[in-house]
């Protein structure tokens, strides 16, 4: 239970930046909603899906276009504080890790 509430903290941590990023300056030209979704696990494939439920949209609600933002991993260790506002190279990591195959359907 405790992990499945820090997981859910990440998520919502993760969730509240995407909103303060797009509610900056003029970028609410752009869009106006953030949603989010769960993931599911299939027993039989062992795939992950991802399913977004836009039964919640009202009728006056149209989709102009969508972008979808993943939070693959957590970071292994935080950075240190001026890492996070100065992109120096030094605070990169050594290590290059691929990304996961994602297909969207």
């Amino acid at each position: 239970q405790l992990s499945a509430d820090l997981d859910e903290d990440v998520v919502s941590q993760h969730m509240y930046r995407l909103y303060e990023k797009y509610n900056r300056g003029n970028r609410l030209k752009e869009g106006n909603t953030l949603r989010s979704f769960r993931t599911s696990q299939g027993p039989a494939d062992l795939r992950t899906t991802y399913q977004l439920n836009l039964t919640t949209l009202q009728d006056s609600e149209v989709i102009l276009s969508a972008t979808f933002h993943f939070l693959l991993e957590k970071p292994t260790h935080p950075k240190q504080w001026f890492c996070k506002r100065i992109k120096s190279p030094s605070c990169r990591s050594a290590a290059v890790h691929p990304s996961p195959s994602i297909s969207l359907l």
